[in-house]
């Protein structure tokens, strides 16, 4: 364990030179450091460059450096290849001047190296930032992915907004029961007549209480509200479908009623 005159820990390592982790546990990739607060680097012009807002994080092998960069230890070099460039990936939980606990993940093999240390992965204030993957955010508000939700999105109220592909074996929404479809089957349902129904398809292409293609594209789709609104339109046909029946049905028996009269006239008399 190694205890510098500036407070700083290691412990099963050697700090590294220009580190400014508070605590350091273990070793390369196995390592976890705690950084302090406020860090930032300074350019050759002066000017400062401030990284992740004055918010201290925690690294997993990703240690700040006393420039304000954090370099993620090499793994093994091939032992085929001594040239080979192996670097590690690691990863960083930090916090922001807004409240909000951020993760980022650095992939191995990128970052910049410094020089005489090829095998180092070195990250900046924009890279952090780059491959941040997640955030929780003080609004209660969780999000996946590295980009953010438009700023004119309408689902600014969200509580987790994933910018990609979310796979599940079983996604349930609850929503309010008047919403449901139920309210079709009603004795009292005003069910559209067919005409009407073919008419409004003419002019609008699309299913009544179904969003056009335009809004999708604008507002998306509230999967509960969508599946109640397909369920109307299922029932409403199925009524349609029933009618129908009923219709042909009748058809059937008048025409059964009419040939049975044709048959019968067309019939020879029988004398007595």
């Amino acid at each position: 364990m190694n205890i510098t005159n500036a407070g700083r820990v290691g412990i099963g390592n050697q700090l590294l030179y220009g580190s400014r982790s508070m605590l350091s546990v273990g070793l390369g990739a196995n390592s976890l450091s705690i950084d302090d607060a406020g860090s930032y680097r300074v350019r050759s012009n002066g000017n400062r460059d401030y990284v992740l807002g004055g918010g201290a994080c925690i690294g997993f092998n990703a240690s700040r450096q006393s420039d304000a960069a954090f370099a993620c230890d090499p793994g093994l070099l091939d032992s085929y290849n001594p040239n080979s460039d192996s670097r590690n990936g690691g990863a960083l939980i930090w916090g922001d001047v807004e409240g909000t606990l951020n993760f980022t993940a650095f992939p191995s093999g990128g970052g910049a190296t410094g020089i005489n240390a090829t095998t180092t992965n070195y990250w900046y204030a924009n890279e952090v930032k780059a491959y941040r993957v997640m955030q929780i955010k003080p609004t209660m508000q969780v999000r996946i992915g590295l980009a953010a939700p438009p700023a004119t999105s309408t689902h600014n109220d969200y509580r987790l907004a994933v910018d990609g592909k979310l796979v599940a074996k079983s996604i349930f929404v609850t929503q309010a029961t008047a919403n449901w479809a139920d309210f079709v089957f009603a004795p009292t349902y005003a069910l559209q007549p067919l005409p009407e129904l073919e008419s409004y398809l003419k002019q609008n292409r699309h299913l009544p209480a179904i969003p056009s293609a335009a809004e999708v594209e604008k507002n998306g789709i509230d999967l509960g509200e969508m599946n109640a609104r397909l369920l109307q339109s299922l029932e409403e046909l199925t009524l349609h479908v029933i009618e129908l029946g009923k219709q042909n049905a009748q058809l059937q028996a008048d025409m059964a009623a009419l040939k049975a009269k044709v048959n019968q006239a067309a019939a020879p008399a029988v004398s007595k």
